[in-house]
Order: C-alpha cells, then sequence, then structure tokens
C-alpha cells in the first residue's frame, strides 16, 4: 500500500480568488455589442450636447428675462421720479400719496415709495425696503440704484432707486419695488420646456444609435465569423461587396487578403528577414539667401505708449478703438522719420522705435529724444483738434535708452523680422511704463550722451529698480529743449506734411 501523500502547508495552497477579483475576471470577459457601445456613445455625446445647450437656453432666456425687468423697472422708477419732481418741490404730500398708490397698484410692483432729500418717507404704498430693514444702506441716497431683497414674506424682489432732480438739485428719491416672481415663473417653465425636450431628443437619439449600430454590427460579424476561418485554414465564404462604403471597401480588402493569404504570409516571412527595423536618413538643407543673425551696434531706441489704454478699449467699441490707435499711432512714424528713426514694431498701443540702425547716426541719442518730443506735440495738438469734435483724447508715456544691442534678421526661415534685440531694449520698454502721461524718461546712458546734454533739458527723477539689474536705474525726465535744440525741432515740424498737425 502506497504512504498516504501528506497535506500541503496551508502557505503553499494556492489562494482562493477574492470577490473583486472574480468580478474583473468576468467583466474582462464579457463582451459588449458595438451597437450598445455606439448607443451609449451617441447617448453620452448628445447629453452632454443637449445639457450644454440647456444651459446656453436658460441662461439666455434668463438673461433676457432679468434685462426687461430691470428696464421695466428702471422706467418705473424714473417715470414715478419725474412725475413726483414738482409734487416734492411744492411739498404736496397728498399728490406724492396719489402718485405712489397708482405706481404701486400695478402688477408686478409691489411697492413704490417717494424719499425727500433728507432720507424721509413722504409717501409710499405697499413694500419698502428701506422700511422694513432689508435694504443695503438706510436711506435711498446711499442704496445702488438697483438691488434685490426679500419681502417680510419670503417674496423676491427688485428695488428700484431713482433720484428726482431738479436741474442741479437733489429733490429726493422715487422707490419702485419690481415682483421677480414673473421672472422665476418663466425660466422654470423654459427650464421645463428645455428638459422635455432634452429627454424627447435624448430618447430619439438612442433609439436611431441603437438601430443604427446594429446594421453596423452586422457586416462586422460576418467579417469576424471570416477572419476566424481564416485563421483556422479554412476558406471563409466570399463577403459581399455591394455596400457603397467604408465597411463595403473592408469586405473587398478582406476578400483580396482572403484570395491571397498564402502567398502574403510567404512574402511576409521572406521580407522581414531583409527589411532592417528602421533607417535613418540625414537632410542636408541648402544654405539660404537671407542669412539669420546680426551684428552688434550702440543705437538709441524709443518706446511710446498710451497711458490707461487698458480702460479706454474696454469703455469704446472695438472699432472706435482701432480708429483711435490708427490715428495716433499714424504720428509716431512721421515723428522718427523727421530725425531719421524707424519704426520697428507697433505692439498694441505701443510704437517702438530705433536711431542708428540700419543706417549709422553718430547723434542717435539726441534725436531720439528729439523725435519723441515731438511726437509729443504731434499727439497734443491732435488730440486737441479730437476734443474740440468731441472725441476720445489719450496722452504717451515715452522712454529713450542708448547702449549696445543686436540688430539684425531674426525669426525662422519661414518667418523673419529686421529688429533690435538686448538688454538696452528691455530697459527701454521697462521705463516707458514708469513715467508721468505726457512725460518722456531718459536712461542714465541717453542722459550721458553730450549732444543729449547741450541740447536737451531735463531733472533727474527718483531711481528705479529694474528686473534682473541688481542696482537701482537712474532716470531723468525731459523738461524741454535748449535754443539749438528747438529750431532743429522747428525745422523738422515744417518739413512735416500739413496733415501730420
Amino acid at each position: 500500500m502506497d504512504a498516504e501523500r501528506p497535506a500541503a502547508p496551508a502557505s503553499d495552497r494556492p489562494a482562493a480568488p477574492g470577490p473583486l477579483r472574480r468580478l474583473r475576471a468576468r467583466a474582462a470577459s464579457w463582451r459588449v455589442p458595438v451597437a450598445l457601445r455606439m448607443a451609449a456613445v451617441v447617448a453620452a455625446v448628445a447629453s452632454a450636447a443637449m445639457a450644454l445647450l440647456a444651459a446656453v437656453v436658460v441662461q439666455g432666456q434668463q438673461r433676457v428675462l432679468e434685462a426687461q425687468t430691470a428696464r421695466l423697472g428702471a422706467a418705473l422708477a424714473a417715470q414715478l421720479a419725474l412725475a413726483a419732481r414738482e409734487p416734492l418741490l411744492a411739498g404736496d404730500v397728498l399728490a406724492l400719496e396719489v402718485l405712489a398708490a397708482g405706481s404701486g397698484a400695478r402688477a408686478p410692483v409691489l411697492g413704490a415709495a417717494v424719499y425727500g432729500p433728507d432720507g424721509r418717507r413722504l409717501a409710499g404704498r405697499g413694500e419698502d425696503p428701506f422700511l422694513a430693514g432689508g435694504a443695503p444702506a438706510a436711506a435711498p441716497a446711499a442704496a445702488p440704484r438697483r438691488f434685490r431683497w426679500r419681502t417680510p414674506a419670503g417674496d423676491a424682489a427688485t428695488v428700484f432707486v431713482a433720484p428726482v432732480r431738479h436741474r442741479d438739485l437733489l429733490a429726493g428719491h422715487a422707490v419702485v419695488t419690481l415682483s421677480r416672481a414673473p421672472l422665476e415663473r418663466a425660466v422654470e417653465e423654459a427650464v421645463r420646456t428645455v428638459l422635455a425636450a432634452v429627454a424627447i431628443v435624448l430618447a430619439l437619439a438612442l433609439a436611431a444609435s441603437l438601430v443604427a449600430g446594429r446594421r453596423l454590427s452586422a457586416p462586422i460579424l460576418r467579417l469576424l465569423d471570416a477572419s476566424r476561418a481564416l485563421g483556422e485554414g479554412r476558406r471563409p465564404e466570399r463577403l459581399p461587396e455591394r455596400r457603397n462604403d467604408e465597411l463595403g471597401s473592408l469586405m473587398a480588402a478582406f476578400n483580396e487578403m482572403a484570395d491571397g493569404l498564402i502567398r502574403k504570409r510567404q512574402v511576409e516571412e521572406v521580407f522581414s528577414r531583409f527589411v532592417s527595423p528602421s533607417v535613418a536618413r540625414e537632410i542636408l538643407g541648402r544654405v539660404d539667401r537671407v542669412e539669420l543673425g546680426g551684428r552688434r551696434v550702440v543705437a538709441s531706441v524709443l518706446f511710446a505708449d498710451i497711458a490707461g489704454f487698458t480702460g479706454l478699449a474696454e469703455a469704446l467699441p472695438p472699432e472706435s478703438v482701432a480708429a483711435l490707435l490708427n490715428e495716433y499711432l499714424a504720428l509716431a512714424p512721421r515723428a522718427a522719420a523727421a530725425f531719421g528713426g524707424t519704426v520697428d514694431k507697433f505692439i498694441g498701443d505701443c510704437a517702438m522705435v530705433v536711431f542708428g540702425v540700419p543706417e549709422p547716426d553718430p547723434d542717435h541719442a539726441f534725436h531720439a529724444v528729439a523725435a519723441g518730443v515731438l511726437f509729443l506735440r504731434l499727439v497734443e495738438a491732435r488730440s486737441r483738434a479730437r476734443a474740440a469734435r468731441g472725441a476720445p483724447t489719450v496722452r504717451f508715456r515715452v522712454a529713450v535708452n542708448t547702449g549696445p544691442m543686436l540688430a539684425g534678421t531674426l525669426g525662422s526661415r519661414e518667418r523673419m523680422e529686421y529688429t533690435v534685440v538686448g538688454d538696452s531694449v528691455n530697459l527701454a520698454a521697462r521705463l516707458s511704463g514708469v513715467g508721468e502721461p505726457g512725460a518722456i524718461v531718459l536712461s542714465e546712458e541717453t542722459w550721458s550722451e553730450p549732444g543729449v546734454r547741450a541740447r536737451v533739458r531735463a531733472i533727474r527723477g527718483r531711481p528705479i529698480r529694474v528686473r534682473g539689474k541688481r542696482r537701482p536705474v537712474a532716470t531723468y525726465t525731459v523738461t524741454g529743449l535748449r535754443p539749438e535744440g528747438e529750431a532743429l525741432l522747428a525745422e523738422a515740424r515744417r518739413a512735416l506734411s500739413p496733415e501730420a498737425g
């Protein structure tokens, strides 16, 4: 008799699969049909699209209703203020009571009131946030012109405050409280309508995707059966090629593959013995006719940008901003050309002008300062003309720096430009942001030029700290030109075209 085999120790026994591992194995063995996947994808995409559309529609509807409510409330408050002006000035409280009663008796108005200039309520009817203690201020004069409020009964409302004026005299305030219930009901109705439309569209999309998925999966299943037969060494049944779509092309390709499978496999085996995995190719480029690079020069650069341009751009339409920029920035090339400068580029509301490149100019520092003075005077003349016709005006801040920089063609072979770069250019750009509107700020390097000191008046400004520099940078503010400089400036200005100002 054979000896009984001893039982394996518990540590050597294979561990029983846990419930999570069994669930993962079962999920991996599941096959999700293409039709269901397609339906799920279409449903997800349609849900996301309809949810986004619903949010946009509801928000748009709410904005429209809010705007309508705001216009209505503002109009009612303004109407009450206009009607209450004469009774307020005359002290006719009875007439004010009649006005308040008439204004507060129409839906959706919850209340109307008239306050005197001292903040005392003279007449009113219905809800009043300044009596109920729900207003953001103790008196209408200190409250915003429109704010939301909830009545003691819990009703949502919007309060509109309009001043009652007679010429420059503030006679009081008119207060109109408008119910938000119609607006909220309209928004809720829009939400219900949109949700119903979303549900209908999703149901239709799901049904259509299921039908389309089944029609799509049928030829794929035939392809799968044929590939299994081909893998088992059996010649599969020829697939129909009547479809005029990608699946039809796939079936035709599969039929061709089945006909020549043995030959292709042989070719593949032989081919795999001769072809290396990859071959690196090195492309030698020809030398470009325009060479990228530049040369070191000592030149001057001027930056001129509009002070407060961000707020101006927010207050004006884009067309007006573009027209304003075109009108003012057109003065920069004229001022630069008068002293041999070149406009390097326009960067938004800023003009960058270089002096001494590409043509050498031994007096480039003074020419840059004189061009800045000329440019500001042209800007002032243009601003006076615009102010006379009621158009908005601007003021520029100008900075000039002198020093070594690289001048040449920079960029790429596809796009290049002639420009100057270097620390001197960066310093000029930073100095343009520290000056006062209408002023010209010079660096120590520019002010140290003999041609500048001899023909320019300036006062020493406060040193500024610039990122990347260990020591503060000395600055000078131009106060004017000396007689010789003014003579050169007058000569240059006379040479300008009349439309330059």
